[in-house]
């Protein structure tokens, strides 16, 4: 198919990057690199890849995302979440390109208790969180053309995410124990590429080119981590999954938000797209998993 759009996407062996791969669309060209082939932390890798392969977008779905090692690495996370993030920008300034930047809900600190908007204050507690806000801040200092997307509980089909750890240590135990003092909305993978996909088109369309800070999320009433543990494992039951017995526990760390359920409106509006309730999106990811372990 001809005069298809490129759209380079980085740190494709991550759960968001693999699912802009699996979930295939005619329109676009997906070139995809895993860190190893793309590393955003060397501007010349960037600006190689940039100029071998001309893409029209560019979406950053390279991060360091381990909370508690953020902590001690902090280097490595300054680097793949501030530093990558601003050579990708300086790059896509000088090439024209649009950048789609994948960003987090733990840029706030939890004490609003009601859905965060995306312009409420940035007040992060975490290594994570601050390297992610400052990633931010590179990309809106130095390009106009981006769209940088804060997502909460982000999960997958890949095994770096709270769903396939849950029902892997489920598989490992007869209890665990799961936090019941953290509440916001999951977001699966899939749900998130298909609203990229939309802001792109809706882009190229020029029916709406408002770039900026959006948020996006699942939608419905915020949950705690406990809640969704039991949705999982009551939406497991029907593939044969033996469920264990789950213990609460309470999260006395200061490091992640308490309460980071985001105000989805803003990117609902401005690009019409479909709210999709979290355990529909939920039953439809448990219903792909299990497939695969067969």
């Amino acid at each position: 198919m001809k005069n298809r759009i490129n759209i380079l996407i980085t740190g494709a062996e991550g759960q968001l990057g693999q699912s802009f791969i699996e979930l295939k669309n005619k329109k676009f060209n997906v070139i995809s690199f895993s860190k190893k082939k793309l590393d955003i932390t060397k501007y010349n890798d960037c600006k190689n890849k940039i100029n071998q392969h001309n893409p029209k977008y560019i979406i950053n779905c390279a991060a360091y995302t381990d909370v508690k090692k953020a902590e001690v690495f902090k280097k490595k996370a300054k680097l793949i979440n501030s530093t990558g993030p601003f050579h990708l920008a300086k790059l896509c300034f000088q090439y024209n390109i649009i950048l789609i930047h994948i960003s987090t809900d733990f840029v706030f600190d939890g004490k609003k208790n009601k859905p965060y908007l995306e312009t409420d204050k940035c007040i992060p507690l975490s290594i994570y969180g601050k390297t992610k806000l400052e990633g931010e801040k590179n990309i809106t200092n130095t390009m106009k053309k981006f769209y940088i997307i804060r997502v909460s509980w982000l999960y997958g089909l890949g095994s770096n995410n709270f769903v396939s750890k849950v029902l892997s240590n489920g598989f490992k135990n007869k209890s665990i124990k799961i936090v019941d003092n953290e509440f916001g909305i999951p977001t699966f993978t899939y749900d998130l590429v298909n609203c990229i996909y939309k802001i792109i088109n809706k882009t190229e369309n020029k029916k709406t080119v408002i770039f900026g800070i959006y948020n996006f999320s699942g939608f419905g009433q915020r949950i705690s981590r406990y809640q969704f543990a039991k949705k999982i494992f009551d939406i497991s039951k029907i593939y044969g999954y033996k469920v264990p017995h789950i213990e609460k526990i309470y999260n006395k760390t200061d490091i992640r938000p308490k309460y980071s359920k985001l105000n989805i409106n803003k990117i609902i509006e401005n690009f019409s797209i479909k709210k999709i309730n979290w355990k529909i999106s939920l039953k439809t990811m448990l219903k792909i998993y299990f497939k695969n372990q067969l």
